[in-house]
């Protein structure tokens, strides 16, 4: 059994993706020394969570609301965790 522990190619027991292409590791090695979570450094992260709120907005229809136009973008809010 401890064979399947260590495994990723046999890790069925959940959806999270536990092998990744040399490109996708490359991309999260890139942002391993950037801290995100302060958008007052990284003003470009706020954009991101901008369009990734619009994205799902989008895909489920969502009305804009009345401030939409002001704020460029669908009320949300993002989480940021270790």
């Amino acid at each position: 059994y401890k064979l399947l522990d260590f495994s990723p190619l046999l890790n069925t027991a959940s959806y999270v993706n536990v092998v990744a292409e040399r490109e996708e590791e490359e991309v999260a090695l890139s942002g391993l020394k950037v801290n995100i979570a302060d958008q007052t450094i990284y003003p470009g992260s706020f954009k991101l969570h901008n369009d990734a709120l619009n994205m799902l907005g989008d895909l489920w229809h969502l009305p804009k609301s009345a401030s939409f136009d002001e704020y460029g973008c669908h009320a949300g809010a993002c989480t940021v965790g270790s």
